[in-house]
Formats: C-alpha cells, structure tokens, sequence
C-alpha cells in the first residue's frame, strides 16, 4: 500500500513500479520523501486485514492528497466472480451506500478508505497490484477512485 502527497516517492531499496515489494518489507513501514509511506504484509505478501486501517490514520497523518490501496483485483467489484464490473467511480458522499458490495479483504479495503476521507485524505485509488506499473496505472485512474 502505498500513500502519495506532494508527490509520488519510493522507498529505499524499493522498484520502481513493482507490487510484491510489500510482501518483502513484511510487516516494516518506511517514511520516505514527501509523506510517501510503504506498508508491508506478511512475508506470504497478504498483508493483515487492519492494514488498510493503519494506512488511513497515516495517510491522514502524513496530510497526504492521495491514498493507493493495491490489491489481487482491479478495484471494487459489482460482481467478485466478475472483473469487467468495476466500479470506477465513487463519490465520497455516497461510500457507505457501496460497503456492501466489498466482500472478503476488499471490505477491509474499503473500511480504510472511508476513514482516510474522513480524516482529510482528499482521493483513494483502489488499484490492481497484478498490472505493471500499478502504482502509475492507478494514479492514473485504474481501478476504483473514491474523491
């Protein structure tokens, strides 16, 4: 997971543009260069369902615009044995009426995504970690954008 303010940063030691790196940094999480946070999972590369949660609060800590959640899906799903029925836009106003749709970690996902713009995040990007270059892709407006 990652988080954007004043600009989209990497880690140390991270490359560019690659998504398995946050199973490698299991568990660790990496201040880097205008409020760009890494936070990693377990060395399986799931990270723990209170991920998304603990990447609100620093999202809205690091007074970050931007908060990218990258999952093994393209986003929020209509239809979870359908990868053609993302939802490619939510208003924020409008998040909970969606909640139901999540199932599985993508609840938690979307859990994590309401309490960053709760607490000041102004856009979250649930974007698919399996593309190449996923966090450009999502930055971009791949996957769900919750402003």
């Amino acid at each position: 997971m990652w988080l954007s303010g004043g600009g989209l940063r990497r880690c140390a030691g991270q490359p560019p543009g690659t998504s398995r790196s946050t199973g490698r940094l299991a568990g660790q999480i990496h201040r880097c260069a205008d409020a760009a946070v890494c936070v990693g999972g377990r060395p399986s590369g799931r990270a723990p369902a209170f991920t998304s949660v603990l990447t609100a609060v620093l999202a809205a800590a690091f007074k970050a615009e931007t908060l990218v959640i990258l999952s093994n899906v393209p986003g929020l799903l209509r239809d979870v044995s359908d990868a053609t029925s993302l939802v490619q836009r939510i208003d924020k106003a409008h998040i909970s009426s969606y909640m139901d749709l999540a199932q599985g970690r993508m609840k938690h996902k979307m859990m994590g995504a309401a309490a960053a713009l709760e607490q000041g995040v102004g856009t979250v990007i649930l974007g698919d970690a399996r593309r190449e270059h996923p966090i450009q892709q999502a930055l971009q407006g791949q996957g769900t954008v919750i402003r």
